[in-house]
């Protein structure tokens, strides 16, 4: 038993919930807000049982596999059915594979009377005021109309921000198909001082949630998805990540797709991509996880984008191209107005031509592995083993309770967080080829041999740049696409 940030006491392990466990949560949940009396769970489960195949993103990856094909998935979101359904149109005639509909800032906040209002402002302006679909205002029948138009799979928000799961009841009754599973990720990155503990246990019922359709016929594939905030190097990132795989599998949902955020360094991309997926297989099958269906995807920059369209065009060409050489099942891509503010269809559209003219034209090239991109896998494979490892140890075998405890001590740790129950105490900057490196390791549990090579790697770029400080260069790699390229003089 554990009390955490002057909240309740909460016990967290990472076992497995019973249906009885989940089907009491459910009833508080669903009472947090009208429509949540619209979640029939058995009828949700039969409805999703009538969906035409092509809309489950389970199938629809399990097809690309076996084809060799990397699918495209764009996010879009706004206050009312009517301005989502124009945007679902026409992103699918674009060509998008798979679509992503995000909440907005209300809903995930659970702030649902002002997303209420954001509706009824959009109506009367004419325009969306909100920055995402207000899933819980519009409930389950509305919700389910609307993405009727669809003809390709939706995913979920899932599991955002602090407690993500009447959002998610009212999602996947309406008929998304997958949703995204975070935990820790989501207080560092929306946080001021949820509990961890708290956190833990709603991660634990999005996923066992997901497994409760699953095992009755109706399939949802759970997205892990480490992403970050684009200036943390990708062992950490990844660390989160395996730690929530283990809570995702545990809990019995058993298809998942891994997809890691990228940095936009494309030999340190491509590294990054195989070692998440080789340490996913090997933390899966060192726990006995061996029953998953696991695809691979990928999440681009979440740092600053280029305000220039045509810039911003060819950024994203980069992680289309790092996608296609990882052999990715499939990828996520930001519109092209990323940095201009919520997105109309105008750059989502732009965006899907240009990710499938790469995708097609890289389809037949295999993966590229180089002896310097093999170099930098099995450094970054190293480096999240130290983190995982050290944290499973710290829960004497139990990934979440040592999750807690690296917390506490700093062996989980990220930059730049809201969250004030991190450490802060580590910092990334890139090398001189634009890699991210770790300028400070703060108590990450690395071994000097690790330590050194990062220290080798910031020198470098330090010996070309002259820097008047070290923390100079992170100033530098706050814009460093949407102004300044790292390495280029």
């Amino acid at each position: 038993m554990r009390k955490e940030g002057g909240s309740c006491t909460v016990e967290i392990s990472n076992k497995r919930w019973s249906d009885d466990e989940l089907l009491h949560r459910r009833k508080d949940v669903l009472s947090k807000w009208p429509t949540g009396q619209g979640v029939d769970l058995d009828e949700a489960i039969e409805y999703h049982k009538r969906l035409p195949r092509e809309k489950l993103w389970s199938e629809r990856v399990d097809r690309a596999k076996k084809e060799g094909e990397t699918l495209v998935e764009v996010g879009l979101g706004h206050a009312t059915l009517e301005q989502t359904t124009e945007h679902i149109k026409a992103v699918q005639e674009a060509g998008a594979d798979l679509l992503y509909l995000h909440t907005d800032t209300y809903t995930r906040k659970n702030q649902n009377e002002k997303a209420q209002k954001g509706i009824e402002d959009s109506i009367r302006l004419g325009r969306s005021v909100l920055n995402g679909f207000p899933v819980v205002c519009h409930g389950v029948e509305a919700t389910r109309r609307m993405l009727e138009v669809a003809k390709v799979p939706v995913e979920a928000q899932g599991s955002s921000d602090e407690e993500p799961m009447l959002p998610y009841e009212i999602e996947l009754a309406a008929g998304h198909t997958a949703g995204f599973q975070h935990d820790l990720q989501e207080l560092v990155l929306h946080s001021k001082n949820y509990p961890l503990a708290k956190r833990i246990q709603n991660s634990q019922y999005i996923a066992k949630l997901s497994a409760y359709y699953t095992e009755r016929g109706a399939p949802i594939l759970s997205i892990v998805k480490p992403v970050m905030n684009g200036y943390c190097p990708p062992s950490l990132t990844m660390s989160l990540g395996l730690l929530n795989l283990l809570l995702t599998a545990e809990q019995g949902a058993n298809i998942v797709s891994c997809a890691l955020g990228l940095l936009g360094n494309l030999k340190q991309d491509i590294a990054s991509l195989m070692a998440f997926r080789e340490l996913s297989e090997e933390y899966l099958q060192r726990f006995g996880y061996t029953d998953m269906n696991l695809s691979y995807g990928s999440w681009p920059f979440m740092g600053d984008w280029p305000r220039d369209i045509s810039q911003a065009c060819g950024f994203a060409s980069m992680f289309a191209v790092a996608a296609s050489l990882a052999q990715l099942d499939w990828i996520y891509q930001k519109s092209t107005e990323e940095a201009l503010g919520t997105t109309s269809y105008v750059g989502n559209v732009q965006v899907i031509k240009l990710t499938k003219q790469i995708t097609r034209s890289l389809r037949n090239e295999g993966t590229l592995v180089t002896a310097e991109i093999q170099e930098e896998k099995e450094a970054i494979k190293a480096e999240a083993r130290c983190i995982v490892d050290k944290t499973i140890e710290l829960g004497d075998g139990d990934p979440m309770k040592g999750e807690l405890k690296a917390v506490e001590l700093g062996i989980l740790d990220v930059p730049f967080s809201c969250w004030t129950l991190v450490k802060g105490k580590v910092l990334g900057a890139r090398d001189v080829t634009g890699a991210m490196r770790y300028l400070e390791t703060g108590n990450l549990p690395f071994t000097k041999e690790i330590i050194k090579r990062n220290q080798q790697k910031i020198a470098e770029r330090q010996a070309s740049e002259n820097p008047k400080t070290p923390i100079d260069m992170v100033v530098k790699d706050l814009k460093a696409y949407s102004q300044d390229v790292v390495g280029v003089k």
